[in-house]
């Protein structure tokens, strides 16, 4: 009997320690899946986490950036089209000429003062200063310099004559330009030459001219081409009217005699042509005739001193 009983508290033993196992098994595996769970399930939500604050960040970037160039463009309008910082207070004015006062421009300079220089139609008022002056303008331009500066730049038609009339009345002193008209009255123009007219009585100024353009026109090429060719300084010219002749004085003191009525330059080549015989440096002349035209000829009619 105390054997049976023996043998079934073994078997109990052995039945508890069995249900031990099992249960220690069941927590292993119950604390090997938690673990396993913890290990996998963290990381997804700090990935999940980390990337919805690196879209927020760029949405904050992108948005930032955005209004940052709306301002910056705002404040480029303001200041470029709203504020003063654009508008114009100096003007410069560069002229090729003498014809043209400053208080001639003055209406001009006052129309551009003080405007926006994005405002202001440089073409327009730069034809506005040729249709104005036509006489006296070439070429007129209208530069901006920003922030605040208008460059008025004005190439006038270059003075070229001295005309003085004299008659009983007194004498007539004109500067006349390229095209001739009368730029100055009562004074003369350094650097360019003197054109005397003897007269019987003062020339008529007719719409700013004293003498006609097709007439003007050859005395300004005899008087510009002689000096260009020959090297020799005009003193001063004298206009047969009537005659229709120009007689130039050089500084060598000859006085060469040009036919208006023919081609001024034709004539000033055939006597550069006769160099070789008449040395026009050296040997003292009384006067130089190249009036005598005619199909090739190269005649020469000239006086020594005596």
């Amino acid at each position: 009997m105390f054997k049976k009983k023996k043998n079934i508290e073994s078997e109990t033993n052995k039945s508890t320690s069995m249900r031990r196992k099992y249960l220690h098994m069941q927590i292993a595996q119950r604390k090997k899946t938690a673990g396993q769970k913890v290990f996998v399930d963290r990381p997804r939500a700090f990935s999940i986490r980390s990337k919805n604050l690196s879209s927020f960040i760029t949405r904050f970037r992108r948005a930032g950036l955005v209004i940052g160039i709306i301002g910056l463009s705002l404040a480029c309008i303001y200041v470029l089209f709203f504020s003063s910082f654009v508008d114009v207070t100096k003007i410069q004015i560069e002229k090729t000429g003498d014809s043209l006062s400053q208080d001639r421009l003055q209406p001009f300079i006052d129309d551009m003062k003080g405007r926006n220089l994005f405002f202001i139609n440089g073409e327009k008022i730069a034809t506005d200063i040729q249709s104005s002056f036509p006489n006296e303008v070439l070429v007129a331009k209208v530069k901006k310099s920003f922030p605040d500066k208008i460059i008025l730049a004005i190439s006038e038609y270059p003075s070229v004559l001295n005309f003085h009339v004299k008659s009983d009345a007194g004498e007539q002193k004109i500067v006349l330009n390229q095209i001739g008209f009368i730029i100055a009255q009562n004074k003369d123009f350094s650097g360019i030459p003197t054109l005397v007219l003897q007269s019987d009585k003062p020339l008529p100024i007719i719409e700013g001219t004293i003498i006609p353009k097709d007439k003007l026109e050859p005395i300004v090429t005899a008087l510009t081409k002689f000096p260009e060719i020959f090297g020799m300084k005009i003193i001063s010219g004298e206009w047969k009217k009537v005659e229709r002749e120009l007689h130039l004085k050089t500084d060598k003191n000859f006085i060469v005699w040009i036919d208006l009525t023919q081609d001024v330059e034709a004539q000033i080549l055939k006597l550069k042509r006769a160099l070789p015989k008449l040395d026009i440096y050296n040997v003292p002349l009384e006067y130089i005739d190249l009036r005598i035209a005619g199909a090739d000829n190269e005649k020469v009619i000239f006086k020594r001193k005596k």
